[in-house]
């Protein structure tokens, strides 16, 4: 929606990651509106049809596919739903995600087992994630948050969120906040905020 460029435009972003993206028919338009904004260097992840896809813009050159998204114990959601870039300047990996909202207990666990073996396998270097981990550490009833909780006790920063929730259901009547930046103890400073409109 027209709404959404006009709200990138107004936030002025170096870099840009939207993890709920279905790539379509607007898809060059919203490109072509992204390169006017400086934002020229845009990767999107697998195209499936029936998923979201992560689309990252970036004013500075990055590489994708450095980082594997889960895959070997999870559906293809697992690989839609994350795009991994690594920038050189500055020098720092960026994995922009939406943990996919299976149905079944042990989908959710394989997905979470997986990423969170391969955040410890790169926790030496400097990395961010970014989007909506359908968990929170400070609900640790979920397995993502879960998940997050053993992140932050290994060293990793998870930033509280300036701001009340990052998802409102359609009725109104139900917030919670799942969409967090998770930092790798190599990143000096990490914040976030939550812009609701």
């Amino acid at each position: 929606p027209a709404g959404v460029v006009n709200a990138i435009r107004q936030l002025h972003p170096d870099i840009l990651v939207l993890n709920e993206y279905v790539e379509g028919a607007d898809h060059r338009r919203l490109r072509d509106d992204l390169r006017s904004m400086g934002l020229g260097c845009i990767q999107v992840s697998e195209r499936r049809p029936g998923h979201n896809q992560v689309l990252m813009a970036s004013k500075f050159d990055f590489i994708v596919g450095t980082v594997l998204p889960p895959s070997n114990n999870c559906d293809s959601h697992g690989r839609t739903n994350l795009l991994a870039a690594s920038f050189h300047a500055p020098d720092f990996t960026l994995i922009g995600m939406r943990a996919p909202a299976y149905e079944s207990a042990k989908q959710v666990r394989a997905y979470w087992g997986e990423l969170s073996q391969t955040l410890k396998a790169i926790a030496s270097r400097k990395v961010v994630v970014i989007g909506d981990m359908n968990g929170d550490p400070e609900n640790a009833k979920s397995i993502g948050g879960q998940h997050l909780v053993a992140l932050i006790e290994a060293g990793w920063k998870i930033p509280r969120a300036t701001g009340e929730w990052s998802y409102k259901a359609d009725s109104g009547a139900y917030t919670s906040r799942i969409d967090h930046v998770v930092a790798s103890p190599g990143i000096r400073a990490a914040s976030a905020s939550y812009i609701t409109a």
